[in-house]
């Protein structure tokens, strides 16, 4: 089927505006609420806008072929949601950093339905570390409550391979996992799992900031750091280093006043380095999924009860 502008919904708009190079997050969003509906925008940014002192984002502007780029979304299955719109993550809307254009493999509406822990770590783990993450992620989705993390290798993929095993055993009652990565949603991360991403788009959802061939870069992953801590009712760090990526999803939570727990581990690892930090710190303990449990039903309090398991599992 060809698409052509006349056919064009409102998100191709915004998609081709969010690739336009130079126009980033924070001036996208000042322009898609400035000039709507994207559209406008777009006609905005084609005709020199007065912020485009340079003229480089007209000059990429004119590199788009929008009905193209629509096309490419639609054959990949990716979906577009515009912040403002009935669409968007009501979660993620309300926070003052909010992605203007948010883009998802799967049902973007299990963010609503599903209370979230968000599971993170380092992509060195130990043994330790990659079996806790695998079984918090699989106890989690058993009793309903969905599992964030980034899909990346080490912890996070650990995490989600759980997730995933515990919403195919603990059907209907079981919550999917939800991924946030960096680059765009036409690949998986560098060295992160392809099964293990189509598996998560598949039975939950998978969000990115950026648009389609946006390779993954640091620059990228702060955004996601961002969105996590933002979706996530409770955030638990597995394994970390010292100075490990985990942590600048923990100072975002920090930041929006979201509980931030650690697991515990030997002071002679490297690989616990940061989480032991995070617990001198004040952080909370996760012993088990019941630790877990507690501090997200502290989190909502006032909202849908969280769902417990039978007992606390025997300690070893």
């Amino acid at each position: 089927m060809v698409v052509t502008a006349a056919d064009l919904p409102p998100p191709a708009y915004a998609a081709a505006l969010a690739s336009v190079d130079g126009l980033g997050p924070r001036r996208l969003r000042r322009l898609l609420a400035a000039t709507p509906p994207p559209r406008a925008a777009w006609a905005s940014v084609l005709g020199g806008h007065p912020d485009d002192v340079s003229g480089g984002w007209r000059a990429a502007a004119q590199e788009i072929d929008v009905a193209a780029l629509w096309s490419a979304h639609r054959e990949r299955g990716i979906g577009v949601a515009v912040l403002g719109d009935p669409g968007f993550p009501s979660v993620l809307a309300d926070d003052p950093e909010a992605p203007a254009v948010l883009y998802f493999r799967g049902d973007p509406k299990v963010i609503e339905r599903f209370p979230r822990v968000a599971l993170l770590g380092t992509r060195r783990p130990t043994r330790y570390g990659l079996g806790l993450a695998a079984q918090l992620g699989a106890e989690l989705s058993a009793v309903g409550v969905s599992v964030l993390s980034g899909l990346d290798p080490g912890i996070d993929g650990a995490a989600h391979e759980g997730s995933c095993a515990g919403w195919a055993a603990g059907r209907p009652d079981s919550a999917p996992p939800v991924g946030v990565v960096a680059g765009g949603l036409d690949h998986p991360s560098p060295g992160g799992s392809a099964t293990l991403f189509e598996r998560v788009a598949g039975c939950g959802v998978v969000f990115s900031e950026s648009p389609i061939g946006a390779p993954e870069a640091a620059w990228r992953s702060r955004p996601r750091h961002r969105v996590l801590a933002t979706l996530a009712d409770v955030v638990v760090v597995i394994e970390c280093h010292h100075s490990g990526g985990a942590l600048h999803t923990v100072r975002a939570a920090a930041r929006r006043g979201v509980s931030v727990g650690a697991v515990p581990g030997s002071v002679r690892s490297p690989a616990s380095a940061g989480t032991n930090d995070l617990l001198a710190d004040g952080c909370f303990v996760v012993r088990d999924v019941t630790d877990a449990l507690v501090a997200l039903g502290l989190a909502r309090a006032g909202n849908e009860p969280v769902r417990a398991p039978a007992r606390r599992a025997p300690r070893r």
